[in-house]
């Protein structure tokens, strides 16, 4: 049974646009107390963990309940999404535990399972949710697109933290490795959800879920790598600004 393509109803576009606006109150509320330290770091801490944990369980759930009324590889897509973004949630609320009750978070730990987790589920899903067949030219594009995209944030990524995470090494060859996952793993999710959008542009396709999709992975993976080099340089503390993306 294929999914329904009628169009939302007023009421439905309504309801949309009051749970943007609500969204968009909390997560700048969100920012301005993170960005601006109000009620000391400790404060700012709370609030980070606990509304990162917040924000991973209401977007997995969003994406649940978007696949359960979906059908086929549609579906399948946004439950991986879902997925995906459970299991960071669950790295994340592994990791605040970690940081309440024995002061720290070690590398590896526990956590880094549910954060690699997200890296693996998230691109499956992406590439997993339908794409139109395209013409050998086309197909060609599209590829050249992604390899572009890749290479661009691959060279941002090498200068800005990984030459500087090898260099420096780590405790253990474990950790270097892990260090160097993230990252990557950020550039290979940008690149699919770009490449996807570029497929989209080209079939004359309304790309607005998707897109949003794809500015949540790139806030993500810019606040991602932003966590990487602070941490590498030893200014990252919980509730800092980086933890807004």
């Amino acid at each position: 049974m294929a999914a329904s393509t009628a169009p939302p109803t007023p009421r439905g576009v309504h309801r949309w646009a009051r749970l943007c606006v609500a969204v968009a109150v909390v997560v700048a509320t969100f920012g301005v107390v993170l960005s601006t330290g109000i009620g000391g770091a400790d404060t700012s801490q709370l609030i980070s963990n606990l509304g990162l944990c917040a924000a991973a369980a209401s977007a997995a759930l969003a994406c649940l309940f978007r696949a359960a009324a979906l059908r086929g590889r549609v579906r399948a897509g946004w439950a991986l999404l879902g997925l995906g973004v459970l299991s960071w949630g669950a790295g994340q609320g592994c990791a605040v535990w970690l940081e309440t009750f024995t002061g720290s978070v070690p590398l590896p730990s526990q956590a880094d399972i549910g954060y690699l987790g997200m890296i693996l589920l998230t691109s499956a899903g992406l590439l997993v949710l339908p794409v139109a067949t395209q013409t050998l030219a086309n197909r060609a594009r599209s590829v050249l697109d992604g390899l572009m995209v890749a290479v661009s944030l691959v060279l941002i990524a090498w200068f800005v933290v990984i030459e500087p995470l090898i260099k420096a090494g780590g405790d253990s060859v474990l950790a270097l490795y892990l260090s160097l996952a993230y990252p990557l793993g950020d550039i290979v999710m940008v690149t699919i959800v770009v490449y996807m959008l570029a497929l989209q542009r080209r079939r004359g396709r309304d790309f607005a879920h998707l897109a949003l999709v794809a500015a949540g992975i790139v806030a993500f993976a810019a606040s991602d790598i932003g966590y990487a080099y602070l941490n590498l340089t030893g200014a990252y503390a919980s509730g800092s600004g980086t933890d807004i993306g």
